[in-house]
């Protein structure tokens, strides 16, 4: 076997590795219908090297397999995957690329949603409710999380030459580049106040209601403070 073959091998692995755990260890915020999948940050990698699509595509079946979808999310979550990394292996324009795995999985994973927990998922109010808020979800974590990181790996020369990526295929402006990592960082803060912050707004009884959607699936302090680290250490990043 090639040594190049090796080197591959040994990349792929990797990544499956980081995919799995950190959609295992996020596993609060990984699966349903209120999604804010950390390690689909990793599927943009595919424009630096194309031939990381199988690897991608395994490891969030692997992922899956400890979802409390059972075999729906086995299946249908892979697919999504699949469907959006395809076409992203033609587009060059990093901010177009992302707009897949966005759109794959607000449509795919609310299907998917409904054939596991009942037919009345499919109704309107339900179904375009699940589609906003895996699509939100999705949207953040590869242009607020996905892209800077991304951007980061491509001013990094020496990470570059090492991996053997090819970065000519990822197209980028230096004046958009500059004004995104900026926005990025302004409305990333934004999305952290306003989905984290101040989340209890009442006790009744022993009911506890929250004011963020996102943070009534985050109730256990834990996952609170590593999301909020990640957060932070990403954006230093």
């Amino acid at each position: 076997m090639k040594k190049f073959d090796l080197k591959f091998i040994a990349e792929s692995a990797v990544i499956m590795a980081l995919y799995v755990a950190i959609t295992w260890l996020f596993s609060a915020t990984s699966y349903e219908a209120i999604q804010f999948r950390i390690s689909e940050v990793l599927v943009l990698l595919v424009l630096y090297k194309k031939k990381y699509a199988i690897p991608l595509i395994l490891a969030c079946l692997i992922s899956n397999i400890l979802s409390p979808l059972g075999w729906y999310d086995i299946l249908f979550g892979t697919l999504a995957t699949a469907i959006a990394i395809i076409p992203m292996l033609f587009v060059r324009n990093i901010y177009v690329a992302a707009i897949f795995p966005v759109i794959s999985n607000m449509f795919i994973v609310p299907v998917e949603l409904a054939l596991a927990f009942g037919e009345e998922l499919f109704e309107p109010a339900a179904f375009w409710y699940n589609v906003f808020t895996v699509g939100i979800g999705e949207a953040i974590v590869l242009y607020f999380l996905g892209i800077p990181f991304m951007l980061s790996i491509y001013n990094n020369r020496a990470l570059v030459k090492l991996l053997d990526y090819d970065t000519t295929n990822v197209k980028i402006r230096s004046k958009v580049f500059n004004l995104y990592n900026l926005l990025s960082t302004l409305l990333g803060s934004l999305f952290t106040i306003l989905f984290f912050a101040n989340p209890l707004t009442k006790i009744n009884g022993e009911e506890v209601i929250y004011n963020s959607a996102f943070f009534l699936i985050l109730n256990n302090g834990s996952y609170y403070l590593i999301t909020i680290l990640v957060l932070i250490v990403s954006y230093v990043l």
